[in-house]
């Protein structure tokens, strides 16, 4: 990426879950951010302007990027010159259906998306007698951890999951590139159709067929241009080029040929869209297949 987009790159090391849950990695993002903007005077680093940063992230570190800019923002912070996301993990409630949907067309193994694999689900299968549908889920008593991440009280937060967020007013450009078999491509759809009006500059590609962080499968020709997409995207928001239009929504095929996303795809959220934003009960109710 630093090649593609003539950029300088600086790789963050940031505490991970189970022995540093959240917020952890979410401090460290922001301690990286604040670097770059006020570094220290005897650190030997010149101040970055917040225009000239771009934040990027895949998978969890995806939904790390978001949040980060979610905190920047409320913070009153310079708010940095763009956001890339690939795969973003965004809901760490598994609200979407494409979790179900897109297991045998991803690698990600679907009992992996909870704590301690099968052992866990078979927990979860066990409260069928003791949890109703309309109970408080994440706070019942019987209900264990879902997550390593966060604890149950707090997957709903913006900051844990950005796709709850009920306004991106304020935002700053964002690129999001995700595949259409892999399981977390419903949540970057939702996101990117909910906030379509809220920031800038703000593009969702989606890839035919192909799985979770497809990106780093670089011998693959949608993985080059997804890369070359970000990179154009990122120097684009910099000011190193010019043109880049406000927004897009598009299809990519294996051939690198882009179609606009058919509205069917995009429309039928609606009603997704129009209940996102309050927390995790409404989430949980969404309709587990398309309409």
């Amino acid at each position: 990426m630093a090649r593609l987009a003539g950029a300088r790159v600086l790789s963050l090391d940031y505490r991970l879950a189970p022995d540093s849950p959240f917020p952890a990695a979410l401090v460290d993002a922001l301690a990286a951010y604040l670097f770059l903007l006020y570094p220290p005077a005897d650190s030997g680093v010149a101040p970055v302007a917040a225009q000239n940063i771009v934040i990027m992230g895949d998978s969890a570190g995806g939904g790390l990027t978001f949040a980060t800019m979610l905190a920047i923002r409320d913070a009153g912070l310079p708010l940095p010159g763009g956001i890339v996301g690939l795969s973003p993990w965004l809901d760490l409630l598994h609200s979407m259906p494409s979790v179900l949907t897109n297991a045998f067309s991803d690698y990600l193994p679907a009992e992996g998306f909870t704590q301690g694999g099968q052992g866990s689900l078979k927990r979860v299968a066990k409260l069928a007698s003791t949890v109703h549908p309309d109970d408080d889920l994440l706070n019942h008593p019987d209900m264990p951890e879902i997550q390593h991440y966060a604890s149950n009280a707090v997957l709903d937060c913006p900051y844990v999951s950005p796709l709850v967020e009920r306004s991106l007013e304020g935002a700053c450009p964002m690129l999001v590139i995700a595949g259409d078999g892999e399981m977390l491509r419903d949540e970057a759809i939702v996101f990117a159709k909910k906030n379509a009006g809220a920031s800038p500059i703000l593009h969702l590609s989606l890839y035919d067929d192909m799985p979770h962080v497809f990106p780093m499968f670089d011998f693959l020709p949608s993985a080059r241009y997804a890369l070359e997409q970000a990179a154009d995207f990122i120097q684009s928001v910099t000011g190193d080029v010019q043109g880049i239009v406000n927004k897009s929504f598009v299809r990519v095929g294996v051939d690198g040929n882009r179609q606009p996303l058919e509205e069917d795809v995009v429309i039928g959220w609606e009603k997704r869209v129009g209940k996102l934003g309050g927390g995790h009960q409404v989430l949980a109710n969404l309709p587990q297949t398309e309409a």
